[in-house]
């Protein structure tokens, strides 16, 4: 059975949009801070999908870029993620990061917030008639 390329850039989007939608995580320490940036450079990610310009530029495609996250690319992604600074105490992203990401990386990111949240945990439930 052949799946249908659109049902999976979908779910890609699915997938983006859910964790950008996840409520605060009020923990503390490292894992805290590292889902947090996670979470942060997800979010910058989609509003620079759904933004019309950037910087004076063209947006980015929507439909090249979910291509890009399904053929899981080690091409880095054409946005500046430095800017994300911890607003408490003005510091730098974790690990001085230079705020290059690869699709392949931000997929990993993004599969790991979701197992964090139990995405998979639930199976769809059947529509009752």
């Amino acid at each position: 059975k052949e799946i249908d390329p659109a049902s999976h850039m979908l779910n890609q989007l699915h997938k983006i949009l859910f964790v950008t939608q996840l409520p605060p995580d009020m923990g503390d320490g490292q894992s805290n801070a590292q889902a947090l940036h996670m979470r942060r450079a997800i979010e910058k990610y989609k509003r620079c999908l759904f933004g019309r310009y950037l910087r004076g530029k063209e947006g980015l495609s929507l439909k090249e870029e979910l291509k890009k996250f399904l053929n899981n690319r080690q091409d880095v992604i054409p946005v500046d993620f430095r800017p994300l600074v911890d607003e408490q105490t003005d510091n730098a992203s974790p690990d001085r990061w230079t705020g290059k990401l690869t699709y392949h990386e931000m997929g990993n990111w993004i599969e790991a917030l979701l197992k964090e949240n139990h995405y998979y945990d639930s199976e769809p439930q059947e529509v009752l008639e």
